[in-house]
């Protein structure tokens, strides 16, 4: 990290780098942490049991890489960072601008792994103020509840996307006013195809994710009862 900002990135708990993507990205853990209230996916630890929904094909949950103790102190470390900070808005604004003016990264990933409380949606819009507006955000999220009155309302700042993404695999997401995403497995894509699996599995020049005003589906690389 550049030294200009390496005080600001370590108050925010750091980010971390998906191979897949072409930026930086900042997740928090899936399950409830202990003192933290609120924490956890409200939504996708309901889903997660049920074998037809994308939760329960969830690997940050801890199956494979996220299985190792250093994801989940990774993402603990960031959560601790939102609940504690008194400057973590700021400062994340500081290293998003930083990572734009030296190296031209104009898009972030919100929540590869985890997904939005309260609080974390007010802070993330506050930091989309903040940046150029050059920079654009992602924010995929099962918090239907949550994020609906912004897809009601039309209130959001032009550089955000807040996608909508379908509880169950191979089927369509809910319409609340705002894009979305799917999972196919054994149905064809719903709207516009991700293009990653013919990549490499990486973005590559793509940016739908960011851009894209419809539905992304996106190729399940096994279904639990395939996994199983």
């Amino acid at each position: 990290m550049y030294k200009s900002c390496e005080n600001s990135w370590e108050a925010i708990g750091r980010t971390s780098t998906p191979s897949k993507m072409p930026c930086h990205s900042w997740g928090i853990p899936v399950h409830p942490t202990p003192g933290i209230a609120g924490s956890g996916c409200n939504v996708g630890l309901k889903l997660m049991p049920n074998d037809q929904t994308v939760c329960s094909i969830c690997r940050v949950d801890g199956r494979g890489f996220y299985a190792w103790p250093g994801p989940l102190k990774a993402q603990t470390r960031r959560l601790l960072a939102l609940a504690h900070s008194r400057t973590f808005t700021e400062d994340f604004a500081h290293v998003l601008q930083t990572m734009y003016e030296r190296r031209g990264q104009d898009v972030f990933r919100w929540l590869d792994t985890g997904d939005l409380t309260p609080r974390l949606l007010a802070t993330i819009l506050e930091i989309v103020r903040l940046t150029p507006f050059a920079i654009k955000h992602w924010i995929p999220t099962k918090e239907y509840a949550l994020v609906r009155p912004y897809g009601q309302q039309n209130a959001l700042p032009d550089n955000v996307t807040i996608r909508i993404s379908s509880p169950l695999i191979d089927h369509p997401a809910p319409s609340i006013g705002l894009p979305t995403s799917t999972v196919h497995y054994r149905k064809p894509a719903i709207g516009f195809e991700c293009p990653a699996p013919e990549q490499g599995n990486k973005c590559l020049e793509c940016r739908a994710c960011w851009d894209y005003p419809g539905n992304i589906s996106y190729k399940a690389a096994y279904a639990k009862s395939a996994r199983s």
